[in-house]
């Protein structure tokens, strides 16, 4: 019975944890670039020795991050 128990809370726990993790930091906000309401990141965008960071969702970070990588800078998720 205490094995039963204990496997069932190892499952429950590990559930949840995943869940937990699948959620990531995205929240709903603004995007900087496109200016609509979606899940966004937060993102730091770092060119010429200046970072700066800015909340962007999934297509306008791909579109950021190429133009940064193109230019020299860096763009990565915060």
């Amino acid at each position: 019975m205490k094995k039963a128990l204990k496997k069932a809370g190892l499952f429950v726990s590990m559930v949840g944890l995943m869940s937990m993790s699948l959620v990531g930091c995205a929240k709903k906000t603004e995007c900087e670039l496109c200016g609509e309401t979606k899940k966004c990141n937060e993102y730091e965008a770092s060119y010429g020795g200046e970072t700066e960071t800015g909340w962007f969702c999934d297509d306008c970070a791909d579109q950021m991050e190429a133009l940064m990588n193109l230019g020299g800078g860096t763009f990565k998720k915060k």
